[in-house]
């Protein structure tokens, strides 16, 4: 039985509130079904999480994966694809 966090004083921290509060207010990511459905072990996917950060040194190389790989950055095309722009054209040379 999941001792509560204020049934022991060695527990008794913010951090162990806490957690208990994100793990009964907030849900795994939605893409979690789908990373399982290809074969991933549930226990493994916090491994997949870290994965951009483990294989790089460099801190602005890090952050700009972190924006890309959910697809943070918008590039002209998703602006073209949202309606925000009237073109995906490039702004320097005016092609694709």
């Amino acid at each position: 039985m999941k001792q509560n966090w204020y049934d022991n004083v060695k527990n008794l921290s913010i951090a162990a509130l806490h957690k208990i509060i994100v793990e009964n207010k907030f849900q795994p990511p939605t893409n979690e079904n789908r990373i399982i459905s290809y074969g991933v072990e549930p226990s493994e996917i916090q491994k997949l999480y870290k994965w951009p950060f483990s294989i790089t040194e460099n801190t602005k190389l890090i952050m700009f994966q972190f924006k890309i790989n959910p697809n943070i950055i918008y590039t002209k095309d998703k602006h073209k694809g949202a309606n925000i722009i009237p073109d995906d054209l490039c702004y320097l040379c005016k092609s694709k």
